[in-house]
């Protein structure tokens, strides 16, 4: 819940999702990447890198909807 929360106030995101950047699914790929960023957080046994949470953040921003993030929001 508080990564969904987190999400929906991520700018970049939703105005992906609202003007579906990402297809008529775009709701849907919001769902997914709040479970996979939980999943990222949850199944790491080694300290985990803030980096590879951006790279996650940047590669599913490109691949689901199709947008390129350079605001310095991912980082954020």
């Amino acid at each position: 819940e508080g990564i969904t929360l987190h999400l929906s106030r991520w700018n970049g995101l939703q105005m992906a999702v609202q003007n579906q950047w990402g297809g008529h699914d775009s709701i849907q790929k919001f769902h997914q990447l709040a479970a996979d960023i939980l999943s990222w957080f949850s199944q790491s046994n080694a300290p985990l890198d803030v980096e590879d949470l951006e790279t996650l953040l940047h590669e599913r921003m490109l691949l689901s909807f199709n947008t390129e993030i350079e605001d310095g929001s991912i980082e954020e």
